[in-house]
C-alpha cells in the first residue's frame, strides 16, 4: 500500500502516489489522470522491486469518458506541468539514490519524452505506450522501449511512430519497439474498452524485463 504525496515544485504543488522500494519509475498516465488503473499499475511495479511514483496532473480529478478527458486536458498549463514533472523526476532520483526511469502512456508519453530531453543523463530508461514526443533529442543515449497499437487514431499511428523512432535513433538513443496486431490505442489499460489482455500481458513482460536490464541496483 502506497501513499499520496504533495511535491513542492517551483511552479506549485503537484500530487502523486508513491509506493515500493528500489529503483524509481516515474509513471505518467494517459489523459484520464491518475485513476484506479494507474494506481494499481504503480502497485504492480512495487511488487517487481521498484519505487513507483504515479503523477496526478489534475489534483485528484479523473475522467472516464473522452469529453471529460478533453476538458481536463484543456485546463492544463502544458508548459507548467512539463516543468513540474521534471522536478518530480528529480525528487524520485533523490529518493532512490540515483536510479530512475520513466513510463508514459499516450499524453503521458509526450510528457515522458520531455523528461528525456531535460534529464537524459540521469534517466536509466524510457518506456512509451502509444505515444510520441516532439522535437529532437541531441546527445540522448538513453534506452527507449516503445509499445504501439496496430490501429491508432490518436497521433501514434504507424507513420508517426516510424518518424519518432527515426529521430531518436538518429540522435543516438538505443530503441526497441513493438507493434501489437489487432490492438487500438489504450490497449494496455484494463479499464478501457480497447483493452487486449494478451497484448497487455506481453507488453508488461517486455517492460519489466527492459527495466531490470537497465538498472544496476537490481
Amino acid at each position: 500500500m502506497g501513499e499520496f504525496v504533495h511535491l513542492q515544485t517551483k511552479s506549485g504543488p503537484l500530487r502523486g502516489y508513491v509506493v515500493g522500494k528500489g529503483p524509481g519509475i516515474l509513471v505518467l498516465p494517459s489523459w484520464w489522470g491518475l485513476n484506479a488503473f494507474f494506481i494499481e499499475l504503480c502497485d504492480r511495479l512495487a511488487k517487481e522491486g521498484f519505487t513507483a511514483l504515479g503523477m496526478d496532473y489534475y489534483d485528484g480529478k479523473t475522467a472516464s469518458t473522452i469529453p471529460q478527458a478533453e476538458k481536463l486536458r484543456m485546463g492544463l498549463d502544458r508548459g507548467q506541468i512539463e516543468k513540474q514533472l521534471v522536478e518530480a523526476f528529480d525528487w524520485l532520483i533523490a529518493k532512490t539514490k540515483g536510479e530512475a526511469a520513466v513510463m508514459g502512456f499516450s499524453l503521458g508519453s509526450r510528457f515522458a519524452y520531455g523528461v528525456l530531453r531535460a534529464r537524459h543523463a540521469q534517466l536509466k530508461g524510457l518506456i512509451s505506450f502509444y505515444g510520441i514526443g516532439g522535437g529532437l533529442y541531441p546527445g540522448v543515449k538513453t534506452p527507449v522501449l516503445a509499445h504501439y497499437a496496430e490501429t491508432d487514431e490518436y497521433g501514434a499511428h504507424a507513420q508517426a511512430a516510424k518518424k519518432m523512432l527515426a529521430r531518436l535513433q538518429k540522435d543516438g538513443a538505443k530503441v526497441q519497439s513493438f507493434t501489437y496486431p489487432g490492438t487500438k490505442h489504450w490497449f494496455f489499460e484494463a479499464d478501457r474498452a480497447e483493452y487486449e489482455k494478451n497484448a497487455a500481458g506481453d507488453a508488461w513482460t517486455q517492460s519489466v524485463d527492459f527495466l531490470k536490464k537497465n538498472f544496476t541496483q537490481l
